[in-house]
């Protein structure tokens, strides 16, 4: 039980360092499983945004993962929305 504990917060603050966009994509995508086109109307954003908010942000998630504490990942400007 203490693993799960430690995975949820370790998840809750992982989600916390997101920029709002981007965690609101995650969460619409991973616990609500919303699939991208019902997130892009949520958002109102575009499909291939949703694509690649989630390819971007995973990916930074995967290569901090090991890296200590989460860091907030500065925002991006440009790109589609």
């Amino acid at each position: 039980f203490t693993g799960q504990l430690g995975d949820a917060e370790q998840v809750r603050e992982l989600l916390d360092s997101l920029p709002p966009r981007a965690r609101a994509v995650l969460v619409l995508r991973y616990f609500h499983d919303l699939d991208d086109a019902q997130i892009a109307a949520d958002l109102d954003i575009r499909v291939g945004t949703v694509r690649s908010i989630v390819s971007r942000t995973l990916n930074t998630l995967r290569t901090r993962q090991d890296a200590g504490p989460p860091r907030p990942i500065s925002q991006t400007k440009g790109g589609a929305s």
